[in-house]
């Protein structure tokens, strides 16, 4: 099997694929974007928090090991298209200044980023538009300078607004939320909140963690890889499980390993990893009994 011809490689179709694959998309370069998942089912089930969180549908099988303990366990991530951001919050919080500088905590000395608050925030200006960020700017005394937000807050619920007006006169300042939820075109934008209308319609008030059925939470999906999808250069390739492409752009196997196979490959991997450790722990020893730090 061949792969297509691709300018550009993108692996993994999740915060950092989407957006790379968003913001190439109009460059008219040949994108080939690679994700081992498919899209999460839209269904009644991604509401359910016995199914989602409890018995964990979308969550991945696989079973990692922890390399210092050698103990299994199952990896908490969903291979989907748009990745772990399916089943994220869509709270859009900006690092504050002070958290690209040194930072003295108890366990020593976090150092400096290389970089600052200001490199970066030409692209929070750009990932808030692309996220239909909602907020209201000045209500955090901790958030960084920034222009307004591309759409105002979401309206709170009357019981977290009995809530927040409580905390305000004792001297608190409670605040809004930066939200990332799409608008809906077929509602007037300066009418009720159509979201939480919509969601107690289909029986839940809100997505939160959840998948969203109805495509309104901004995630790498709906805000990342839809939009680059809408571009003819834009080929998506899922299903791509652990496919190694030679010179020749042909796959050595066409189907899924084995489970032995794969067992014997995760065995390998462990040992790999346990040597590594082993190493590091050797290393730290010889450079402790040679006085250096």
């Amino acid at each position: 099997m061949s792969i297509p011809h691709a300018d550009v490689l993108i692996i993994g179709a999740g915060a950092g694929g989407g957006a790379i694959a968003r913001a190439l998309a109009p460059t008219g370069k040949q994108i080939l974007l690679v994700e081992r998942g498919g899209f999460l089912p839209r269904e009644a089930e991604n509401w359910s928090p016995t199914l989602v969180y409890q018995q964990e549908r979308y969550k991945t099988e696989d079973r990692w090991r922890d390399g210092l303990t050698d103990v299994d366990f199952r990896a908490s991530m969903y291979y989907h298209v748009g990745g772990n951001t399916k089943t994220y919050g869509a709270a859009m919080l900006r690092m504050r200044i002070e958290d690209f500088e040194d930072v003295q905590t108890e366990d020593g000395l976090s150092p400096a980023w290389p970089i600052s608050y200001d490199d970066l925030a030409p692209y929070y200006d750009r990932a808030e538009a692309d996220y239909f960020v909602h907020g209201a700017r000045d209500e955090d005394p901790t958030e960084p300078p920034a222009p307004p937000f591309p759409y105002p807050a979401i309206p709170h619920s009357a019981r977290v607004a009995e809530v927040a007006e409580d905390l305000r006169t004792v001297g608190l300042r409670p605040f809004a939320l930066p939200m990332g939820v799409i608008p809906n075109p077929e509602h007037d934008s300066e009418g009720p909140f159509v979201l939480r209308e919509l969601f107690r319609a289909n029986g839940a008030e809100t997505f939160d963690g959840y998948p969203d059925p109805n495509l309104l939470k901004a995630d790498a999906e709906t805000c990342g890889v839809r939009p680059a999808l809408a571009f003819d250069n834009v080929s998506p390739a899922h299903g791509c499980h652990r496919h190694a492409f030679g010179a020749d752009g042909r796959r050595p196997r066409d189907r899924p390993r084995r489970g032995r196979d794969r067992r014997a490959n995760d065995e390998a991997d462990g040992r790999r990893r346990r040597a590594c450790v082993r190493r590091r722990q050797h290393r730290r020893a010889s450079a402790s009994v040679g006085g250096r730090k």
